[in-house]
């Protein structure tokens, strides 16, 4: 299962963020949570700013596993347990951005992955 984890979950991009999962479901099963999943043997990957550009080819990578989740923070990020806890980090913009438009982003990118394929 693909999960999308935006601990931020209020606003309208939170609004964009369902939306794009109504699309993204179409092709293939994907969940927004608004809490970080317990006892789920995910892969988790964290979005977060101190991490490592995300490229194409690593979300098409990641996104080829079976389960797993990308955590996004809220206005106060991502709280440091919850992020060591992660298998990996990525950030999605070499600038700082919002929470918020980090989950536009992913959920963009992710669907355009999953509509084309690759």
């Amino acid at each position: 299962m693909l999960s999308i984890v935006h601990l931020g979950g209020g606003g309208k991009y939170a609004n964009y963020l369902k939306e794009a999962a109504k699309r993204i479901s179409r092709l293939r099963p994907i969940q927004v949570l608004t809490a970080t999943p317990t006892g789920t043997k995910s892969f988790r990957v964290a979005v977060h700013a101190s991490g490592e550009p995300l490229t194409r080819e690593e979300l098409t990578n990641l996104m080829a596993r079976d389960d797993i989740a990308f955590i996004i923070g809220d206005s106060r990020g991502i709280r440091p347990e919850v992020l060591s806890s992660c298998h990996a980090v990525y950030s999605v913009s070499p600038l700082p951005v919002s929470h918020q438009i980090e989950a536009a982003i992913l959920a963009e990118q992710i669907e355009q992955i999953a509509v084309n394929g690759q």
